[in-house]
């Protein structure tokens, strides 16, 4: 509810002009006839009966979701030792993991409460966005009087002493309270320094670090964003309705003086295009003392970081990956407006900074988040992106939980604001790369936007899934032919790539995907027969939701994942738009892989993501940390319908025992056919310089290339099997083929030509020949 509609409603109904704003003000908030207000639009008619009877809700407006739980846990921190006190933080009830704990999650936030120190409140905010491949930690700065300290146990700023520099202010970085135990401190920026590097030492699979903070917490993000020496080359900052900033030069906005009710009106202040001055009140020499500015005294932490110097602490700042999130209604001052009876309610402005520093940089939140915007823009020639947040006031749950700051945060694709493209035959952008053979190619030219957000929040992963594979599908008359190359790394198979394209069709546009590397494929698989060679690096997570990415992937005839990091296309693909994109591809096109990129082929996946298991390691223990398996990241029919796990390197590197323990854990963890009677699960190993070739339509798959391929089965109806955490694998009967090259296989009957046998694995030892052969014939 929104008492003055020329400042507080939505965009689209606040069009006033600010000639009007005082006498509409009055009009609105003091009952006056209805018919001054049937001049105006409907939708103005409207917001004035919705707020006719309002209670100043408006300056903290929004929807918010609290209903997660949250449980308090602690940090040792490098004072910890010295104190006996750790550093208390918050995480959401469902998350099993602690700061520090290992994690194979892909992206972590870190959220920090405002004045209020309510930190569990602030977790609880974001805590709809924990999932299996996202944590939240939420910070917790006590001061001596909260209820909810343990002084024993836990450190602690002191409230506000007026101390010279900001000193011991957490907001500006300042120093927990001293007396705590042998007088040991620590910086509000050095603790989230320090939980930046646990998080980054116990997630190896880190892809995005988002560090957030509403109101003062807005304040200490982007202080601690300009003046953190960590590299954080994968961190995102987003600061959001802070009373004040950090300028980094003498200049201010040019402002209008305030004179009446009407300033601050929200839809002025977001066409604005402010000037820029040194101010004639300069607040008795204060306003760019440290906190407001750069001069002057400040606390420890900072005085270390300035003293890199100016030009050095400006060019780091611009690079960093900053956002300024501003919510729309945030536009009021309590005591002006109070003062001179703006409204028939009391406005709340939630402790708006009005002094004369702080008011040298905006009249409002809003302003002064807007105005600073344009600086770094401008003076510093910085892409720090300002999200506006329509309809939210100074109220943190609504902000972080609206679809504005969702698709900020993480939706849109996250260009290096610093990075620019390549010609059209490569081109770079921060989520993917690109490099497309012949460049005069259709399939290599621009057709599709790059860099650009993705979809806004009407339009999710979802809704371009269903469009990318409903307008766009490919034709009912087949140009092109599904299947597999499953190839097992080492020296490429070049008899493999040459069908790869003929199942592509004459015309065939293949595409290479890859988690990192260069376009070496391109002119190879060009001298194969292909009219076009791209290649995509996926760089981040990102580009699974690109529209230039699942543009090419589109068009393409044949794509094949390059060998690398299984555990990095798992985290950038999965759950996303590509992949969505990628199983409505697969009844169509020949999808392969080589290393890595056959290890990601399979009904389940084994993603290598704290390391890459050994065969004694797996088979001592099957629930050793690095055995790490997942449901299926792209899609098969013959595969999916055989449950089959995707091995490689196979004899080269001995991975015939992990194999087998890989299968025992989805055996032992109801992975694989809980619901259905044979509960029988199936891998695949192909070694280097071999693939199999497997036709989608038949379901019947050949070996090429130098050495052998091998299809084994754990039947638990029919093997004593003990799989358990700690303990020596024990399982009787796995059942396997060897195949040659030129032996053919029938995924959809597991039977194929080749050489029998079988084996046991008793307290994790192989008893008989695990790479066979035995028997000959039919298995």
């Amino acid at each position: 509810a929104e008492p003055m509609v020329r400042r507080h409603c939505s965009a689209g109904a606040c069009h006033a002009v600010r000639a009007l704003a005082a006498v509409l003000c009055l009009a609105f908030s003091r009952g006056a006839a209805q018919p001054a207000v049937e001049a105006f639009p409907p939708s103005w008619a409207a917001a004035f009966e919705m707020n006719a009877a309002a209670n100043c809700t408006w300056c903290g407006a929004g929807p918010c979701d609290m209903s997660l739980g949250v449980t308090k846990e602690h940090f040792a921190t490098s004072i910890t030792p010295q104190t006996d006190r750790a550093y208390p933080y918050w995480k959401p009830a469902l998350q099993s993991q602690r700061l520090g704990d290992a994690s194979d999650a892909t992206t972590v936030i870190i959220v920090h409460h405002g004045s209020g120190r309510n930190g569990d409140e602030y977790t609880q905010y974001l805590a709809p966005y924990q999932s299996s491949t996202t944590l939240v930690f939420g910070c917790q700065i006590f001061e001596r009087s909260d209820a909810g300290l343990d002084a024993e146990t836990e450190l602690y700023w002191a409230a506000d002493t007026g101390a010279e520099g900001g000193y011991y202010d957490w907001k500006w970085g300042g120093e927990s309270a001293p007396g705590v135990s042998k007088n040991a401190t620590i910086s509000s920026f050095q603790v989230i320094d320090e939980m930046v590097l646990a998080i980054e030492k116990s997630t190896p699979r880190l892809e995005e670090l988002i560090i957030a903070g509403h109101s003062a917490g807005g304040q200490i993000v982007q202080r601690y964003a300009l003046f953190s020496t960590l590299a954080h080359s994968k961190t995102r900052f987003y600061a959001a309705n802070p009373s004040s900033v950090t300028y980094l030069s003498p200049l201010r906005p040019v402002l209008e003086p305030m004179t009446d009710c009407s300033f601050c009106v929200n839809e002025t202040i977001k066409e604005q295009t402010f000037a820029f001055d040194t101010p004639s009140e300069d607040c008795g020499g204060a306003y760019d003392l440290y906190g407001y500015g750069l001069e002057g005294p400040s606390p420890p932490y900072v005085v270390a970081s300035k003293s890199i110097g100016q030009a050095n602490l400006t060019a780091r700042y611009v690079k960093r990956r900053v956002s300024y999130v501003s919510g729309e209604s945030d536009v009021c001052d309590a005591p002006y407006m109070n003062a001179r009876d703006c409204f028939d309610c009391f406005a709340d402005d939630h402790g708006l900074d009005t002094s004369c520093e702080a008011m040298l940089q905006g009249h409002c939140r809003m302003q002064r988040v807007h105005a600073f915007a344009q600086y770094v823009a401008t003076y510093l020639g910085a892409a720090h992106p300002l999200v506006s947040v329509p309809g939210v006031g100074h109220n943190g749950c609504a902000i972080f939980q609206s679809d504005a700051f969702q698709a900020a945060a993480f939706d849109a694709p996250q260009q290096d604001p610093l990075e620019e493209e390549g010609d059209n035959a490569e081109s770079h952008v921060a989520s993917y790369t690109w490099w497309c053979d012949p460049p005069d190619a259709a399939f290599c030219s621009d057709d599709a936007p790059r860099g650009v957000a993705a979809p806004q929040a009407a339009e999710t992963s979802a809704t371009v899934a269903r469009a990318a594979a409903s307008p766009q599908k490919k034709p009912k008359v087949k140009r092109t032919l599904p299947g597999n190359v499953m190839m097992g790394g080492g020296t490429d198979v070049e008899a493999a790539f040459r069908w790869h394209v003929s199942r592509g069709g004459p015309e065939c546009r293949f595409l290479v995907l890859r988690e990192s590397g260069t376009d070496a494929y391109n002119s190879f698989v060009l001298d194969l027969g292909a009219a076009a060679v791209g290649t995509l690096v996926l760089n981040t997570r990102a580009a699974a939701e690109d529209p230039f990415v699942l543009a090419k992937v589109r068009q393409a005839d044949a794509i094949f994942f390059a060998g690398g990091d299984q555990s990095k296309y798992v985290s950038r693909i999965r759950n996303t738009t590509l992949q969505t994109l990628l199983f409505d591809l697969s009844r169509d096109v020949t999808i392969g892989g080589t290393s890595a990129g056959n290890a990601i082929l399979g009904k389940f996946v084994y993603t290598g993501a704290t390391g890459s298991a050994t065969s004694t390691e797996a088979l001592a223990d099957p629930y050793s940390r690095d055995v790490d398996l997942v449901d299926a990241l792209l899609r098969s029919p013959a595969l999916d319908a055989a449950r089959v796990l995707m091995d490689d390197h196979f004899v080269t590197r001995d991975r015939m025992g992990r194999l087998v323990a890989f299968l025992a854990r989805l055996v032992a963890d109801d992975m694989c056919c809980a619901d259905e009677d044979d509960k029988s699960v199936r891998g695949v190993g192909v070694d280097e310089k071999t693939a199999l070739l497997l036709d989608g339509d038949t379901g019947v798959a050949t070996v090429v290339g130098e050495s052998t391929a091998y299809a084994c089965q754990v039947d638990p109806a029919a093997s004593a099997m003990r799989c358990e955490p700690g303990t020596p694998l024990t399982l009787a009967g796995v059942a396997c083929l060897r195949m040659a090259p030129g032996d053919v296989f029938d995924f959809y009957a597991w039977n194929g030509t080749g050489d029998r046998y079988s084996f046991d694995v008793v307290h994790g030892q192989v008893h008989g020949d695990e790479y066979g052969p035995h028997d000959h014939g039919l298995f």
